[in-house]
Order: C-alpha cells, then sequence, then structure tokens
C-alpha cells in the first residue's frame, strides 16, 4: 500500500490536549461501554482503563464518540462475539470473532476517520487477532507497542500509518510472533514483517530473513541505513517504499529472485547504483519509481531476463528499455535493438537535453514514458520506424491520429495537426514554456489523464466548431454537452463563473489555479471530482450550491487562502480527511443553512471549522416566476447570472436608490456592493429582491 500523503503525519500535534481526565470503567456486559461515558466526558475524556466484557460495538463507540482519546488500556477486559450492524463495519451485518481486536478498530473507513488522539494502547489479555487495518493511521501511537503472548494472527496493513510507534516488544512465549531490535517478525525470524515507522538510525536485517512483508519498511522517514541479510529471497509490495535505510549504494543478495511492484518506491536517499544480481528474475511495475537520485543499474551479466548498459535498465536482449537513471544527464542514444520503451522508463530525467532518438525498431511507447523529462527540447523519429513519426519536435503516430508527448522544453505556442484524434496520457505535462491558445481540433476524440499537467503558462483552450466530444469557453475545456468541466488554465484569474449547463467538476479541473479568488458554481451542479480545486490558494469564498452531492478526495485541498465557505447543504456531504485539509479553520467562516449547525458540529472533518454560521440561503426571492436569472453573492457584491446580451440592469436600495445601471455585454454580470442589506435587482420589466 502506497502511502497517502505525508501532511497526516502532522496530525501529531492535534492531539494535544490542555486537561488530562481520565476514567476507570468495568462493564458487566459486552456493547455497554457508551452507558458509562457521559456526553461532556465523550469530548474531554483523555485516559480510559476498561474492565470486564467489551466487543466490537464498543470499539465503534470508542473510535467515533471518544473525541480526545490518548491512552487507553483494555488489559482488564475480555472481548466477546458479537454479531449485527452496529460494529465497527457500521451499518453493515458482521460476524465479530472473540478475543479479536476487530477490523476498522481505530480507523472509520465510511468518514475516512482516524483516531490519531491515541498515544498508548493495551491490549485485552487473551487477544488472538487483530484485525485489518485495526490502527491504520494512527499516527500519535507513541513508543513501544507490547504484543501479548495470546495472539496468533496479525492482519494486513494493522499498523499502517502510526509514525510515531519505535519499537515493537512480542511476549517471548507468544508462539506466532517475536521482536528484534524493536521490529516485528514471524516466530523464526524467516519473514521480516513490519519496521515500526518511527524506528530511527540504522538497522541490519537478521541473517535469518528471506522475506520481506508488503510496506514493511514503508515510510520509514528516520532510518539511515538498511544492511539486507545475505539469504534474502523476496521483497513484497512497497518493501522499502519511501524508508529514509535504502541509501547510497543498493547491492540486493545474490539469493533474491522476486521484487514486488513499487518495492523501492520514492526512496530518495537511493544515490549510487543498484547492483542487480544473476538470481532476480521477477521485478515488479514502478518499483524504483521517484527514486530520483539514482544514477545507475549494473545487472549481472548472467541474469537470464535482465541487462544493463551504460547504467540504463533493459531487458536481456536490450530490446527493451525499463528504465533510464533520473540523474543521467546530457543527450542520450536509444540502442538500435530497442524495441519497446516502458512505462515511465524516463520518468524525472530533468537533465536529458536536445533531441531524443525513436530508432528504427521501437514499436511501442509506454504511458509517460518521457514523463517530467523538462530539459528535452525535440523528438525525432528515424524514417525506416513504421510505427512512428516526429513532426516540429512533437512525437506522434505513423498516421498522426496520436499525440504522444510534447517535449517539456518546446516554447512558444503550438498548433496541433490536424490529424490528430487522441491526445495521450501525460503528453503536454510539464511543458511550462507553451504559450498562448491551445487549439484542439475538431477531430480529437479522447484525451488521455493529465494531459496537459503542469503546463502553467498557456491562456486557455481553443476547440474548433465540429468537435463531438469537446467545447470551450473563455479559455475553459468542457466535454461537447457543457456539463462538464475539465480543464481550467492556470492562467485563469480574479472571478470565474462557471456555466449554467454544468453539472460535473471533472478530477483536478481547477487545481493549481491559484490566481481564481472565486469560481461561481451554477445551481445545477451536482459533483466536485476529486482534486477539482486543490491548491487554489488563491480562493477567498467558496459557495457549494444545494444540488451538490459529491465532494471529491481532496477537492479543496490546500486552499489556504479561503475565508468563507458556505454550503447550501442541510445535511453534511460525506468528505474524506484531505478534502478540507489545510483550510485554516480557525479563520475561515463555515456558512450552512439555519437549523443545521449542530449537524455540522458533529460532521467528521466539517466540526473541525471554529466559526460556523447559520445563514439563510433562501432570501433571493424573484417578484416575476418567468425568469430564468441566478444571483450568487460574495464577500464583495453579487452575480447575476444567466443575462442576456443587452439586458438593462438596473440595482436599488430597499429605498429605492439607484445603486447600479448598466446594460450587459455576458451572461453573468458582477455588481460589487459597499454595504450589506437587501437590495432589488431590475432586469428589463423583471424584478428579483436579495439580501448581500
Amino acid at each position: 500500500m502506497k502511502t497517502k500523503l505525508f501532511i497526516i503525519s502532522f496530525l501529531f500535534a492535534l492531539s494535544a490536549v490542555s486537561a488530562q481526565t481520565s476514567k476507570k470503567v468495568n462493564v458487566t456486559t459486552a456493547g455497554t461501554l457508551s452507558d458509562y461515558i457521559t456526553t461532556t466526558e465523550c469530548k474531554s475524556l483523555t485516559q480510559l482503563t476498561v474492565t470486564g466484557n467489551i466487543d466490537a460495538r464498543d470499539f465503534a463507540f470508542m473510535r467515533d464518540r471518544l473525541e480526545v482519546l490518548a491512552d487507553l488500556d483494555l488489559s482488564g477486559s475480555s472481548i466477546r462475539a458479537y454479531q449485527g450492524t452496529s460494529g465497527t463495519v457500521s451499518g453493515y451485518e458482521t460476524t465479530y470473532n472473540a478475543n479479536e481486536i476487530p477490523i476498522y478498530a481505530f480507523y472509520n473507513p465510511f468518514y475516512d476517520t482516524y483516531k490519531y488522539t491515541l498515544k498508548s494502547f493495551k491490549f485485552p489479555y487473551l487477544t488472538s487477532s487483530i484485525g485489518y487495518l485495526a490502527f491504520y493511521y494512527c499516527s500519535s501511537l507513541t513508543g513501544t507497542l507490547t504484543i501479548p503472548a495470546s495472539v496468533k494472527q496479525i492482519l494486513d496493513y494493522t499498523f499502517y500509518g502510526c509514525f510515531s510507534l519505535t519499537d515493537f516488544s512480542v511476549n517471548t512465549a507468544n508462539t506466532k510472533f517475536s521482536s528484534y531490535e524493536g521490529v516485528l517478525f514471524n516466530k523464526n525470524r524467516d519473514t521480516l514483517l513490519v519496521c515500526p515507522s518511527g524506528k530511527a538510525g540504522a538497522f541490519s536485517i537478521p541473517t535469518t530473513v528471506k522475506h520481506i512483508s508488503a510496506s514493511a519498511f514503508e515510510n520509514t522517514y528516520n532510518l539511515t541505513s538498511i544492511t539486507l541479510p545475505a539469504g534474502l529471497k523476496s521483497i513484497g509490495t512497497y518493501g522499502f517504499c519511501y524508508s529514509g535505510g535504502i541509501s547510497g549504494d543498493l547491492n540486493l543478495p545474490s539469493t533474491l529472485t522476486r521484487v514486488e511492484y513499487g518495492a523501492f518506491y520514492g526512496c530518495w536517499n537511493l544515490t549510487g547504483n543498484v547492483t542487480i544480481p544473476a538470481s532476480l528474475t521477477e521485478i515488479g511495475s514502478y518499483c524504483f519509481f521517484e527514486s530520483n537520485n539514482l544514477k545507475s543499474f549494473t545487472v549481472s551479466s548472467s541474469n537470464s531476463k535482465y541487462a544493463s548498459r551504460d547504467g540504463v535498465f533493459y531487458s536481456k536482449n536490450i530490446d527493451t528499455l525499463f528504465i533510464c537513471p533520473p540523474t543521467k544527464a546530457g543527450t542520450f542514444t536509444i540502442p538500435t535493438s530497442v524495441k519497446a520503451l516502458g512505462l515511465y522508463a524516463f520518468n524525472n530525467c530533468t537533465q536529458l537535453s536536445g533531441t531524443m532518438t525513436i530508432t528504427d525498431n521501437i514499436s511501442f511507447i509506454g504511458d509517460g514514458a518521457f514523463y517530467k523529462t523538462t530539459s528535452l527540447s525535440n523528438f525525432a523519429v528515424s524514417p525506416a520506424n513504421s510505427t512512428f513519426v516526429a513532426e516540429n519536435g512533437v512525437l506522434f503516430s505513423k498516421d498522426k491520429s496520436l499525440l504522444i508527448a510534447c517535449p517539456p522544453a518546446k516554447t512558444g505556442s503550438y498548433q496541433m495537426p490536424l490529424t490528430v484524434r487522441k491526445i495521450g496520457t501525460l503528453a503536454f505535462a510539464f511543458c511550462n514554456n507553451l504559450t498562448g491558445l491551445m487549439n484542439i481540433p475538431a477531430g480529437v476524440n479522447k484525451m488521455g489523464g493529465y494531459a496537459f499537467y503542469g503546463c502553467n503558462n498557456i491562456d486557455g483552450f481553443n476547440v474548433e466548431t465540429g468537435n463531438s466530444r469537446y467545447a470551450s469557453s473563455e479559455g475553459v475545456l468542457f466535454n461537447a454537452q457543457m456539463d462538464t468541466v475539465l480543464i481550467c488554465p492556470y492562467k485563469k484569474s480574479g472571478l470565474y463563473s462557471l456555466p449554467q449547463t454544468v453539472k460535473h467538476i471533472d478530477v483536478s479541473a481547477f487545481s493549481g489555479c491559484d490566481l481564481l479568488t472565486e469560481v461561481e458554481l451554477p445551481s445545477g451542479l451536482t459533483s466536485i471530482g476529486n482534486y477539482s480545486f486543490e491548491n487554489c490558494t488563491g480562493l477567498t469564498r467558496v459557495f457549494i450550491p444545494q444540488n451538490v452531492n459529491i465532494i471529491g478526495y481532496a477537492a479543496f485541498n490546500n486552499c489556504t487562502g479561503l475565508k468563507e465557505f458556505a454550503i447550501n447543504k442541510s445535511e453534511p456531504i460525506y468528505v474524506d480527511y484531505y478534502a478540507l485539509n489545510l483550510i485554516d479553520k480557525a479563520t475561515c467562516r463555515l456558512l450552512v443553512p439555519i437549523g443545521s449547525k449542530s449537524l455540522y458540529q458533529n460532521a467528521p472533518y466539517w466540526k473541525e471549522f471554529a466559526n460556523i454560521v447559520e445563514t439563510n440561503f433562501s432570501t433571493d426571492v424573484s417578484l416575476n416566476k418567468s425568469d430564468d436569472y441566478g444571483i450568487v453573492r460574495y464577500i464583495g457584491g453579487i452575480i447575476v447570472n444567466g443575462l442576456k446580451e443587452k439586458d438593462l440592469v438596473r440595482v436599488y436600495s430597499v429605498n429605492g436608490q439607484l445603486i447600479k445601471s448598466f446594460t450587459a455585454i455576458q451572461h453573468n454580470e458582477n455588481i460589487p456592493l459597499s454595504q450589506r442589506g437587501v437590495v432589488l435587482i431590475q432586469i428589463n420589466n423583471r424584478t428579483i429582491k436579495t439580501v448581500y
């Protein structure tokens, strides 16, 4: 499992509480712990000792209701079996075994909430099993965690994201597990299960170890070196992902036969050479992805499946180029024997420059093959190549129907050939020097993911008339029906009003548009996609209309400039941790409908706003029901939607004083207002009353 964003580790600070309150409870009937804890204690109890009988319902209560619980001692309690819908798998009929720390014990997957306040935990004395994701992202769980002798099973990712945990200590009488220098192993220590994320310094894996489990060293940022044992045979998925301990050169043992997907993903301290032994014949995808300081590969000449040449990693016959080390510099010549470039083959090779020539025999280029080759200025293709062609330095399929990659260092404006039907995944990614309007030909019917990611300087998009899949308006890219916004150019600034036809905001549509101060969302909008406004640091106000039912993952992550977040939903929408992450909830006002404040005060992540204010969202009263106009308020005034060109607009105070008069020149007009109060907006012979 690859890590989530690093910032969750900063939840440690949130676990500090100003006053310690403790309580000891003896529960006679399992499932009734909540009867012993008052509403006030739910918000203040930091230390809890439970004896007697508990079950999955009590774990759900401790997880979801005890808001600041830090120290939990269950050593005097016994876990009873339970079957029902009120356990940790909320709302689903589930069977929970006796003596089992239940699945999702301290992580609620339905609200994506974590028990980041939990600092210490003592297991019930007869615990036999620790469930899947039981302590997932208990990021403040600190020091040593003692595993009792009775534990016979620990399911996957049980301790994932426990960033402060430094040691496991397994009772020596345990017949299934053991510990050594704080690291968790199976009993005979031939399989290393989990290194605690908080472990620091150097660590030598015991010579008895043959297998490294999935994610065993993932997120061990504080390790400085790891010594692999001579007899090691396999490394699991993400085994050393984001581990500081993989440093300098990496000499893989001569006994190693299998390295799985993402095993050395993001190993930033891997700054030297990787030695691949003859025995290693299974290497998973993305094994060294984002290990951006890696210098070279050396593959044993006796290896039957892989080879290296000039530090680059290939298949045995040099017919597939798998990985070019990210630190390789200057121009690079692809060997004439190469027939395929693997997925992300040149990923992050920022120092490669000049022209990349696609040689005669290459017939396959994987997605993202040239991703973040930011100094590459030109592609050329050998005339004898029957699969690919280059034009103006851009790489295409032979018939120019597929645009594969634009070199990231290309400058100025760019006009696509009219033959293009598909724009490939990441095709223009990080083309920061492209400028002007990006013209989308009428024949384009498909765009790969993140095709224009990081194109910071294009002015916008222009879709040619006749395109059946895409459309553009004011430089913004939409689907043809104009009901889904796809990409807003990074240079878009100030206030932007989405067309009233829009119902969906696509993944990352506005991500990184830090010059925008407000995006007016139409009343018919129903969904806001993942990452849709991430890193829009210039946004000052957001208004979520009442028809929105989905706010996606990290939708408003890092919108640090927000002063007001208004949502016209009486029932809080489910959001994940990152949806509202890094909004300054101490200063940003959350505006909610009348009568719904208490719901938001108890809803995950919404409740973190310090200033939740009820407001009347239905103060816009049309005095002529036949109009199709809409009114949106913002900090500096109001916006009138649905206008037609040459509509006469007059704005009056409630006392009849004319405030502003103008003739509309666009569908959405911004009307600055200096004072709050009731205003009348007259549009031709129709009048709308609204409160600003």
